[in-house]
């Protein structure tokens, strides 16, 4: 009988498993310098963070998509959550927020793409404090 191999995921080790059970895990902080802001400034977001295609893209490599607009900040967020079992921010969530969709979305993509581009820089949350020794 033929065995068929499946297809290995991005970040896949013998540790990590596609099917585990997600837990939020915590947020990748990233705080964008003002010359990284001002490099945002001055690219055109439809050709350099064309919505759509990224979009597609990051739901194909296993992320969920969030957009939406926090009133309590007046902007809007952009968030991808790594639901994929295989990578080490399995359970992590990188965000951007800006004026506009747009414009987080490029915040977003900008960290994911040039800041994190071989995967985001996360650290196991610390446990808290236990009462008793």
């Amino acid at each position: 009988m033929a065995t068929h191999k499946r297809k290995k995921f991005a970040g896949e080790t013998e540790g990590n498993n596609p099917n585990r059970k997600f837990e939020f895990k915590g947020f990748v902080n990233y705080d964008l310098s003002d010359a990284e802001k001002e490099r945002l400034s001055e690219l055109d977001l439809e050709v350099e963070f064309p919505l759509a295609s990224q979009i597609s893209d990051a739901v194909g490599d296993r992320y969920k998509v969030t957009l939406s607009y926090d009133v309590g900040h007046s902007c809007y967020t952009a968030s991808l959550t790594d639901v994929n079992g295989f990578r080490d921010a399995f359970g992590y969530i990188l965000t951007g927020r800006g004026k506009s969709m747009h414009h987080a979305w490029a915040a977003l993509m900008y960290r994911h793409l040039y800041v994190f581009p071989d995967g985001w820089e996360v650290k196991p949350p610390e446990k808290a404090p236990s009462d008793f020794a």
